[in-house]
């Protein structure tokens, strides 16, 4: 480009077209450098580049915090619903643990073990594993009951008529054969 002359006000002749061309160019450089100044001075950080890359790097460290926490709560809603639904058990720390593993919990805090309620699958565990509930029914000492009815008697022609199935359940029952 060519340097034009121009001339002032006065009509008198002024610098040429690229001597204001370098007092533009040193009037951004000035403006880029106050404006990098505030900048750092009010961020902490010299570019927007490493304010970026500190807000992400912040990112990461709220999200593993969100997730640690969030664990945590889990095992806690597990931990209480499980134990919540444990009286019929021996040991509820022992059910507890065979459980938990199986457990999920939902955003609401909803727990469920293998899809289904808590109560439902620590009933099925302690159907399927009596060993660990208490035991039902009054005390007593193991033996079975005697039983104060006269026993029952029939004859030989009458036991042999029976099916093998009815002869056992008669001889369990206490049946005499005469």
């Amino acid at each position: 480009m060519a340097d034009l002359d121009v001339t002032s006000d006065d009509g008198n002749p002024s610098e040429s077209g690229g001597d204001v061309q370098a007092q533009i160019q040193q009037a951004i450089n000035q403006h880029q450098s106050d404006w990098a100044t505030q900048f750092e001075q009010e961020t902490g950080h010299k570019d927007v580049k490493s304010l970026m890359a500190a807000h992400q790097q912040e990112l990461t460290q709220s999200k593993e915090r969100e997730n640690a926490y969030k664990t945590k709560f889990e095992k806690l809603q597990i931990d209480a619903a499980i134990l919540a639904e444990t009286g019929d058990a021996i040991s509820p720390a022992i059910v507890k643990d065979l459980l938990a593993g199986k457990a999920s919990c939902d955003e609401n805090g909803t727990v469920t073990i293998d899809g289904k309620p808590v109560g439902d699958a620590i009933k099925d565990l302690l159907e399927n594993n009596p060993f660990l509930a208490k035991a039902q029914g009054g005390t007593g000492s193991g033996a079975p009951a005697v039983s104060t009815a006269a026993t029952q008697k029939m004859g030989r022609d009458d036991f042999n008529r029976m099916t093998p199935a009815q002869r056992q359940k008669f001889i369990k029952d206490g049946g005499e054969i005469v």
